[in-house]
């Protein structure tokens, strides 16, 4: 039964659930001709203005599915990840970009939740009176949760993982293998029948942003390390909590070590850690015999804040082809994609900088713009590269993969 209580952590629950329910059947599992239930995880962004204790949603996103390896876009114009963490945080990206619009076109304005800093510097940051929170329907994918669905799997393999000490590794995992390793990186999806990807689980993604924040290389040209400073998870019974907090604790922060090599601004931020008992309608339910076939479902919800919502299916807008290989036309490609939030990216720049000879990124690629970030890339750096770097194992792809510039419409 959902919870009464009005603790803040069920209440930022309680407002991407009703923001949700809000958006009308559109793009959401659904109830198959054939009786298959299909399900699907939901993620959101809210802030907390902690002078009013107001909750604001700024993006939500729902889905379960990431692009093959084989199938990686040449343009960037579609989604290699469409989990809901990833189409969630992408919206706060879109809306960021909105929101730095609105601070120079308003002066930094009171309805603006960016201000300058106060202390110097040509960033902007968050007013200190926000806070960030994340609410994710369930724990997830990857190192965060491999202790609860451990326990979930058969009596023999729940004995065997409480019983035996995890062993601790830093290399690279496919999926779920090796129910028994903690800290290990590990790709999606998480089955071992489907195709390979180069997509890292969202505890490795989440984990990342609690050195790097969540704003990526293109926005840290304007904004400060915008950090997540609580997470609310759902799906996690009341008796196991005790363990899971410890095993979030450990696989979005413990494992990456103290980081002190990091420079200002970055540093390693510590993200509180809490549970709600209030329930996704379209969450998997857990398999009981005689019970609804389930299924998950194939298509992404994206809802951003003063942009509306957008249906993703296989990392286009539903309804759109994908011919790979062959440019997406701007029409079928998601407000998200690289190739979009580049070219947003470029407008916000051209706004606020003056575009002269010297200054001019016009020409350059997506990759080599995101390089030209520098103290972004170092502590990237820092977390990635070299022997005692904790996340030295992540997938590199191709830079081909990044060498594309602006598209026309």
């Amino acid at each position: 039964m959902p919870s009464s209580s009005s603790n803040v952590e069920d209440r930022i629950a309680q407002a991407c659930l009703d923001t949700y329910k809000s958006l009308g059947p559109k793009g959401k599992p659904l109830l198959r001709k054939d009786g298959v239930r299909e399900w699907s995880v939901l993620a959101g962004f809210v802030l907390h203005d902690t002078e009013s204790d107001h909750l604001e949603v700024v993006s939500l996103g729902t889905g379960l599915k990431c692009l093959s390896a084989d199938k990686l876009p040449l343009y960037g114009d579609v989604l290699h990840d469409s989990h809901a963490e990833i189409i969630a945080r992408r919206g706060l990206l879109l809306w960021l970009y909105g929101q730095i619009d609105a601070f120079h076109n308003a002066e930094g304005g009171t309805a603006c939740t960016l201000e300058a800093n106060p202390t110097g510097g040509s960033q902007l940051r968050l007013k200190p009176k926000y806070k960030l929170a994340m609410h994710i329907s369930t724990l997830p994918c990857g190192d965060a949760s491999m202790k609860l669905l451990a326990m979930q799997q058969d009596p023999e393999v729940a004995a065997a993982f409480a019983e035996d000490q995890p062993v601790v590794s830093t290399s690279l995992a496919r999926g779920r293998q090796g129910f028994n390793t903690a800290s290990a990186l590990r790709t999606k999806p998480a089955r071992a029948d489907a195709i390979s990807t180069s997509s890292l689980s969202c505890s490795d993604k989440l984990a990342s942003y609690t050195v790097l924040g969540v704003q990526g290389a293109l926005l840290a040209y304007f904004l400060e390390p915008l950090y997540i400073d609580s997470y609310v998870f759902g799906g996690v019974p009341l008796d196991l909590q005790s363990d899971i907090v410890l095993e979030c604790q450990r696989a979005l922060v413990g494992r990456l070590g103290d980081m002190t090599n990091l420079k200002a601004p970055y540093h390693l931020h510590q993200p509180a850690i809490h549970f709600t008992d209030l329930e996704y309608p379209h969450a998997k339910q857990a398999e009981r015999p005689n019970s609804t076939q389930q299924t998950g479902s194939y298509s992404s919800l994206s809802w951003i804040q003063n942009f509306g919502t957008e249906v993703i299916l296989q990392g286009v807008k539903q309804g759109s082809s994908v011919k790979y290989g062959v440019p997406v036309k701007s029409k079928a490609r998601s407000r998200t994609c690289r190739a979009e939030l580049f070219a947003k990216w470029q407008a916000v720049r051209q706004q606020i900088v003056a575009d002269d000879a010297g200054k001019s990124f016009s020409n350059n690629t997506y990759g080599s713009t995101k390089q030209a970030s520098s103290t972004y890339q170092a502590a990237k750096a820092s977390l990635r590269e070299g022997d005692g770097a904790p996340f030295s194992s992540w997938i590199r792809n191709d830079a081909k993969y990044q060498d594309f510039r602006h598209q026309p419409a």
